[in-house]
């Protein structure tokens, strides 16, 4: 008789103590979930670092875009390199690093919610607009990639144009030794500075590589002086942030002009000779002038449009293709009707 009184017992102190450790879950370690948490995989845990990958996706480009279903190009190449570095098994981020897709007004709200639901975290930034440029044009949206630099709530992030195609995963790059902080040398020389520009950092990050210069060229290919504005590792900073937007509005009134576009706005503040000089990453981390010896060679990211392969190279286009196709079922698999 004193055996089955027992067993009622046990069943309520089980059903307490499950009752207390569910408590304890959820008030005392509570947890934001987002968007994110639906697209990361089992195998993957949160970031321990403060670091993302990054790419701009502007409306310029997408100008004569009107499909319903927001098939152009580059908003789909973004797709596929947001698969590749957040899904695919054999490229994806191995410490969960964020995507970030910044945007312009003109990126309609379907793309921006398709970006959202694959896995990215979609930023609106406000236009910066070179004097001469008032009235739009692709140059507003090139020089407006300045706006990545604001994002201080990172230590390091990796830019890459949306014309990207990943082989391998990338996060080492954020460890390359070029990828480290630097000091401004603060040279006082003629020609260092100039009077309208706005302070410059005391410490920075701007690492990147430099063009291959054409499709015939050699490996490793030669290194250049100015840097390849489609692959960035940079550290966000709001002052290096004004500096650069110092030097896209500068009237030409005995200064240097304003710049039109981001990449020779670049190449001037961090040119070799000057206070900021840009460090070059290692030639196997990125490449442009893309062909498919790049892709045996074990280059992590090639600068390729999946539509715009090289003659001939038919090797290629079956990786591009490929990438594209796997991407698309994945997200069909997963009931995307968008995929």
């Amino acid at each position: 008789m004193f055996s089955n009184a027992v067993v009622p017992s046990r069943r309520i102190i089980n059903i307490l103590a499950a009752v207390f450790i569910l408590f304890v879950l959820v008030y005392l370690f509570p947890r934001d979930f987002t968007s994110q948490d639906a697209h990361v995989s089992p195998h993957q845990s949160a970031p321990t670092k403060r670091y993302a990958y990054a790419t701009f996706l502007g409306g310029q480009w997408d100008a004569n875009d009107t499909s319903i279903n927001d098939d152009g190009k580059h908003f789909t190449q973004t797709r596929m390199l947001l698969w590749q570095l957040k899904h695919d098994p054999g490229t994806r981020s191995p410490n969960n690093y964020p995507f970030l897709v910044l945007v312009t007004k003109e990126v309609t709200q379907s793309k921006r919610e398709q970006l959202k639901r694959e896995g990215a975290i979609v930023k609106e930034v406000a236009q910066v607009v070179p004097p001469g440029h008032e009235k739009g044009g692709p140059w507003v949206d090139m020089v407006t990639r300045v706006r990545m630099f604001e994002m201080i709530e990172y230590d390091k992030v990796m830019y890459l144009s949306p014309d990207h195609l990943i082989t391998r995963p990338v996060d080492g790059i954020f460890e390359d030794t070029a990828a480290q902080l630097q000091q401004n040398r603060k040279l006082t020389s003629k020609g260092a500075t100039k009077p309208a520009e706005a302070p410059q950092p005391s410490t920075y990050i701007f690492a990147s590589t430099s063009s291959a210069g054409d499709f015939n060229h050699k490996l490793p290919p030669p290194r250049g002086l100015k840097t390849n504005g489609d692959c960035l590792l940079y550290k966000p900073s709001k002052e290096l942030f004004n500096y650069y937007v110092s030097l896209a509005t500068l009237k030409a009134k005995g200064s240097h002009g304003a710049y039109p576009s981001e990449e020779p706005l670049w190449n001037y503040a961090h040119r070799r000779k000057g206070n900021m000089p840009w460090t070059q990453l290692h030639w196997k981390w990125n490449i442009d002038w893309v062909s498919y010896k790049d892709y045996e060679a074990g280059i992590a990211s090639l600068n390729v449009k999946y539509w715009d392969i090289p003659e001939g190279d038919t090797e290629l286009g079956g990786f591009a293709n490929d990438v594209k196709r796997r991407m698309e079922e994945y997200w069909l698999e997963r009931g995307d009707e968008k995929a």
